[in-house]
C-alpha cells in the first residue's frame, strides 16, 4: 500500500469523528511519519507497512478520542501567570507543536518528567491532545471583538472587528525534556523561533516559515532536522545519527558537529561549518552564498556546491587521503598538493566563484 492509499483509507476509517480538525491532525501526523521514514531510506510501501495494521491504528485513535485528553497525560497547574502540564516520558513518546506565531524553547528537565509551560492569556489556550503522541495547538479562548457603530442617512449599522492579536502575538512555549528518557519532538510554526539548549532527544524535526533556529548542546539518538524559510540556522555542539540544517534565505552557521551524515544548505545565504565530524557523508549547497567548511576527521564522501559564491574547504590529514575533483566555470581553483588517488572522495563545484582546498593542520575547532 502506498502513502496515498493509506491516507485515503485512514480518512474513511475516521469519518465517525465529527470534528474535521481532529481528522486532519491525525492524517497530517501519519503523512509526516511516512515522509520521515522515506527520508531515512525506506520505500514508500515499506514506510506504510512499518506504521502497523491500519485497523489497529483506527481503533487506537477512536480509543484516544473517547478519553479525556488532559487526564491521561498531565494536569494543568497554574503558577502565577504560567500554566504547566506534566507528562510521563514512559507514556508520552512524541510531542508535536503546531502554531502560527509560537516561540518554542527546548530545555533540560530537572526531575525526569516532561514539562510543558506557557504564559496564560485571556485570549487563547493551548489544547493538549493525545497520549503516546501529544499534540499541542493554540486555540482562541473566546471570540472577543471590538464593535463599530455608525449612522448613514438615518440608518444605523454596526460590525465587529475581530481581535487579531491571537494570530500575530508571539508567545513562548517551554518544553522541558529529561535526558534519561529521550522523546521525539516535532515543531511547525509560521513566525516563531526555535531554541534548544542542553537537551537529549530521540529525534527532532523543526519546520519554520520565518523564524530562526538556535541549537546548543543538543543530542539526538536518531535524526535531527531543522528547516526555515527566511531565518538563520545556528548550531553548535550537536550530535545525531543524521543531521540536516537548511534555510531558504538565511545563513547556516555550524560548529562542533558529530554525526553520520551532515547536510547543510541555503538558497541565498552563506554556509559556514567549523570543527565538524561527519563519519559517512557531508553535503553542502548554496545558490548565492559562500561556503566555508573545515573537518576534524576524514570523511569518505564530501560534496560542496555553490552557484555564485566562493568555496573554502580545509581537510584534516595529508592530501594522500583524498581524491579531489573541483570545477568552476568562471572562477579560480587552488588545491594544495596533488590529491587525486586517496580513498576519500571530495567533489567541489562553483559556477561563478573561486575554489580553495587545503589539507592538514589548519582545521578549525570552533567552540
Amino acid at each position: 500500500m502506498n502513502k496515498a492509499e493509506f491516507l485515503d483509507k485512514l480518512c474513511q476509517g475516521l469519518r465517525f469523528q465529527a470534528d474535521p480538525d481532529e481528522i486532519r491532525r491525525v492524517v497530517a501526523f501519519y503523512d509526516q511519519a511516512i515522509d520521515d521514514r522515506v527520508e531515512d531510506g525506506m520505500t514508500e510501501e515499506d514506510a506504510v507497512a512499518a506504521l502497523g495494521d491500519l485497523d489497529d491504528i483506527i481503533r487506537g485513535v477512536r480509543d484516544a478520542w473517547d478519553q479525556d485528553p488532559k487526564s491521561r497525560t498531565g494536569e494543568a497547574s497554574p503558577r502565577g501567570d504560567t500554566v504547566r502540564y506534566d507528562f510521563d516520558p514512559a507514556v508520552s513518546k512524541r510531542f508535536e507543536i503546531f502554531d502560527s506565531s509560537l516561540d518554542v524553547h527546548l530545555l533540560p528537565s530537572p526531575d525526569g518528567m516532561v514539562h510543558l509551560e506557557y504564559s496564560s492569556s485571556d485570549r487563547w489556550v493551548c489544547e493538549i491532545t493525545g497520549e503516546s503522541v501529544v499534540t499541542v495547538r493554540r486555540s482562541r479562548k473566546n471570540a472577543a471583538s471590538e464593535q463599530y457603530n455608525f449612522d448613514i442617512f438615518g440608518m444605523k449599522f454596526s460590525f465587529n472587528k475581530p481581535d487579531l492579536r491571537f494570530f500575530t502575538e508571539n508567545v513562548c512555549l517551554k518544553l522541558l525534556l529529561p535526558a534519561s528518557s529521550p522523546v521525539a519532538v516535532c515543531v511547525n510554526t509560521a513566525s516563531g523561533d526555535l531554541k534548544a539548549e542542553g537537551v537529549r532527544l530521540s529525534s527532532l524535526s523543526v519546520k519554520l516559515a520565518s523564524g530562526d533556529v538556535d541549537l546548543r548542546d543538543v543530542e539526538a539518538e536518531g535524526r535531527l532536522g531543522a528547516a526555515t524559510a527566511s531565518g538563520d540556522v545556528d548550531a553548535s555542539r550537536i550530535s545525531a545519527a543524521d543531521i540536516s540544517l537548511t534555510s531558504a534565505s538565511g545563513d547556516v552557521d555550524i560548529s562542533c558537529i558529530r554525526c553520520g551524515t551532515l547536510t547543510a544548505k541555503s538558497a541565498s545565504g552563506d554556509v559556514d561549518i567549523g570543527g565538524a565530524s561527519p563519519a559517512e557523508k557531508l553535503v553542502v549547497g548554496t545558490a548565492s552564498g559562500d561556503v566555508a567548511a573545515s573537518l576534524k576527521i576524514p570523511c569518505p564522501n564530501i560534496s560542496l556546491e555553490t552557484v555564485s559564491g566562493d568555496v573554502d574547504l580545509t581537510l584534516p590529514g595529508p592530501e594522500s587521503l583524498y581524491t579531489v575533483v573541483a570545477r568552476s566555470s568562471s572562477g579560480s581553483i587552488h588545491i594544495d598538493g596533488d590529491a587525486i588517488t586517496g580513498p576519500n572522495q571530495v567533489r567541489v563545484k562553483a559556477l561563478s566563484g573561486d575554489i580553495d582546498v587545503s589539507f592538514g593542520g589548519n582545521e578549525r575547532d570552533d567552540q
